[in-house]
């Protein structure tokens, strides 16, 4: 999650202070994650020098307030990250994989039990998911449901991807790797040229003193 642009988005509402913006931005976004007061305070002061945002302080009966607003080039900074399309990493090279992969050569583990154990996890993951969709209520708009579903929807595609890596196994235990390719070491040497007449470029012809040249 960035932190910065969901700043950005809460002060487009309206103008708030620090503090103010930490209490709104987990229940916002209905995430887990902790957010921690300094690193709102560290964001919002990197985003003032950046121009992104102003603040005035207000005084008040306690210590005063900065309050913070959008500026112009705050605005254009969120509009142009809610046009920017976000792709996703299709976990090309992930550790699972890795560990499939390496396993296929030769391992003190056999490929069947790490599917096996891959796709206990997965079905463990699955169920809480779907529990926790449950207790939300199908009649429930909040928008993190949707994140909810994606996930859902990502744990049923990786129960997939094991079904279809036993149905091939076989072919795949077939599997060599290609050979590395060998590099040659040390700086490669320069080629000479030779100059008319066959002599080297870069090579002078000795003379000795008066002789004439013939």
């Amino acid at each position: 999650m960035s932190v910065r642009h969901a700043i950005l988005a809460l002060l487009y509402q309206r103008p708030m202070y620090g503090y103010e913006l930490g209490k709104h931005l987990a229940p916002a976004l209905q995430v887990e994650r902790d957010i921690k007061p300094g690193q709102i305070a560290n964001t919002l002061a990197r985003m003032e020098e950046g121009g992104l945002l102003e603040c005035r302080v207000e005084a008040g009966d306690g210590p005063d307030r900065k309050v913070y607003r959008l500026t112009k080039r705050g605005l254009k900074e969120l509009r142009n990250w809610y046009l920017t399309p976000e792709i996703r990493d299709y976990r090309v090279g992930d550790s699972f994989y890795i560990k499939l992969a390496l396993g296929l050569l030769g391992g003190p583990v056999p490929v069947e039990p790490i599917l096996k154990e891959q796709r206990r996890k997965l079905y463990q993951e699955l169920h809480a998911a779907n529990e926790i969709r449950r207790k939300a209520g199908a009649q429930s708009a909040s928008p993190w449901l949707l994140l909810l579903e994606n996930a859902i929807a990502h744990l049923e595609a990786d129960l997939r991807l094991i079904d279809m890596c036993e149905a091939r196994l076989d072919e795949l235990k077939t599997y060599k790797p290609p050979a590395p390719v060998s590099k040659t070491r040390g700086r490669p040497r320069k080629e000479t040229q030779d100059r008319p007449g066959g002599e080297e470029a870069g090579r002078s012809t000795p003379t000795v003193e008066g002789e004439s040249a013939k």
